[in-house]
């Protein structure tokens, strides 16, 4: 609780807000700000504070970039394209790609037959009729629309 209310003393003080009410002084000052100076002004006087981005946004996210959050990887079909290492470190090293997410039916051999056993027959039942394949299908399913 004091820290919370240390934190509403600061952003009064940051915000001008005299009566201890953040929320309209703090809109207004965030108004004219970017979102990185609202984060680091924030920061500075002890305020816990973080910009929300959008996935697109997060590849060049300073602080990611510092903690080497991507890496590169070559995907057939569509190329060059940045993949998203753990979060998590051992030993301050990030765990490398050792093989990028796997394309449609990339491994039903493997998994269905090597790990599963199911015969070649099996697959090629299996494939011919629509339940394994490498492309996808045309959806039956309905679209249903919110109302509105």
């Amino acid at each position: 609780m004091a820290a919370d209310a240390a934190a509403v003393r600061r952003l009064a003080e940051l915000t001008g807000a005299a009566d201890g009410d953040v929320s309209a002084p703090l809109a207004a000052w965030a108004a004219s700000r970017t979102a990185d100076e609202v984060m680091t002004a924030l920061q500075a006087v002890g305020v816990a504070a973080g910009v929300m981005r959008s996935p697109g946004e997060l590849q060049t996210d300073p602080h990611l970039l510092a903690r080497g959050a991507w890496e590169w990887v070559d995907r057939p079909w569509i190329g060059v394209h940045s993949q998203a290492l753990a979060a998590f470190r051992e030993h301050g090293d990030a765990y490398p790609v050792i093989h990028p997410s796997p394309l449609l039916g990339e491994f039903n051999e493997e998994v269905l037959g090597g790990i599963l056993g199911l015969t070649a027959a099996d697959l090629a039942g299996l494939a011919a009729r629509g339940v394994i394949g490498r492309a996808p299908v045309a959806s039956t399913r309905t679209t249903v629309r919110r109302p509105g």
